[in-house]
């Protein structure tokens, strides 16, 4: 029996809104770190007018910020490559029910269907339109809010996932 059922399309738009929830949240921190430390050393090195190092250190924290930023690009380019590749279309049309022991995802263009155990979703994220649960490894389950009608159904869809998903770290948009 499904509780929930969705459907949506899974494009590049879906992953721009998205961008702030699809990177791994311990690489925001490992990148403020790496400033800090980067701050802190760089003014040290110039009290003791070490330029040589600043030099180094500007570089290695710049190409870290850098690569933080391009591997968002890199992860969407890759995900719309397979979609291109498997179905011939950057779009994926899924339809999502989520029954009393898994989530089922049915990819409408490969007539692919995906079971996920409710214990492997970490992570919830919500959006303006949609509400994303990410598993431990990194799959994305997109959902909707426009399939959920009425207000009091996303209220309901929100403590079946709390009910469900016993070990999620919630994620609400700013």
């Amino acid at each position: 029996m499904s509780f929930f059922e969705t459907q949506y399309v899974i494009n590049k738009d879906t992953y721009t809104e998205l961008k702030k929830y699809v990177r791994d949240p311990n690489h925001k921190l490992i990148l403020i770190l790496g400033w800090l430390l980067w701050f802190m050393l760089f003014a040290i090195s110039i009290f003791t007018k070490n330029y040589l190092f600043v030099i180094f250190g500007s570089f290695a924290i710049i190409s870290m910020t850098f690569s933080y930023w391009q591997a968002f690009r890199k992860l969407v380019k890759i995900n719309l490559e397979r979609a291109k590749e498997n179905t011939g279309t950057t779009e994926l049309n899924v339809i999502t029910s989520f029954t009393d022991d898994k989530i089922n995802i049915y990819t409408v263009n490969t007539g692919n269907t995906t079971k996920l155990n409710y214990d492997a979703i970490i992570r919830f994220a919500e959006t303006k339109n949609m509400y994303a649960l990410f598993s431990k490894g990194n799959q994305l389950v997109v959902i909707n809010k426009a399939s959920i009608i009425q207000e009091q159904k996303t209220d309901d869809f929100v403590r079946f996932i709390k009910n469900k998903c016993k070990n999620i770290q919630w994620q609400q948009s700013r």
